[in-house]
């Protein structure tokens, strides 16, 4: 019990320390729900801000194999009874990349 609230705790087994990049989930909003596989250049555009983190800057070598991966462009609109939905399509969506790899 939190407060007056019931708790629920879901016991889960140890994540490995490390592994492979799959690949990007951009989301955005949207009017509708639409989901964009991005490759390349195009890729690249929308994760090099992300390529430094603290202030220590991504060698240019490793930001090309990052773009390199897999990347999905996910909007979707902020009504949260869209929420499933888009949960669903970008699970299928990201499925779909696996196995195109």
């Amino acid at each position: 019990m939190a407060g007056a609230c019931e708790r629920w705790r879901l016991h889960l087994e140890k994540a490995p320390f490390c592994v492979p990049h799959g690949g990007w989930v951009l989301p955005s909003w949207s009017s509708h729900l639409e989901i964009r596989r991005r490759h390349g250049a195009a890729a690249a555009h929308y994760i090099a801000p992300a390529r430094a983190v603290t202030g220590l800057a991504i060698s240019p070598t490793a930001f090309l194999a990052a773009a390199a991966r897999p990347a999905l462009e996910f909007s979707r609109s902020r009504n949260m009874d869209d929420l499933l939905d888009g949960a669903v399509a970008l699970l299928e969506a990201i499925e779909e990349s696996t196995e195109l790899m």
